[in-house]
């Protein structure tokens, strides 16, 4: 059991010493975080999170907003007649 606990000890200063700031925020990645591989110097989970999401939701507007031109342009200058 001693030598178990050692063990962990030792993986953990291993993570610790591993570990970066992430570049966005500050807090501290370390390489197996969330039980993912991250390259060294990436974002933390949260920053990755919210940086993903940003990317869908600007996604979805530029959609909505071609679907927007293209109806006014199948509409016409006087489409509002219809």
């Amino acid at each position: 059991m001693e030598r178990e606990r050692l063990e962990e000890e030792e993986a953990e200063r291993r993570r610790e010493a591993a570990a970066w700031p992430c570049p966005t925020c500050g807090r501290a990645v370390r390489p197996n975080d969330d039980w993912e591989t991250r390259p060294t110097g990436s974002d933390c989970s949260v920053c990755t999170s919210i940086r993903k999401r940003e990317q869908e939701d600007a996604a979805a507007r530029a959609a909505e907003e071609a679907e927007e031109r293209e109806e006014a342009r199948r509409n016409g200058l006087f489409g509002f007649l219809r």
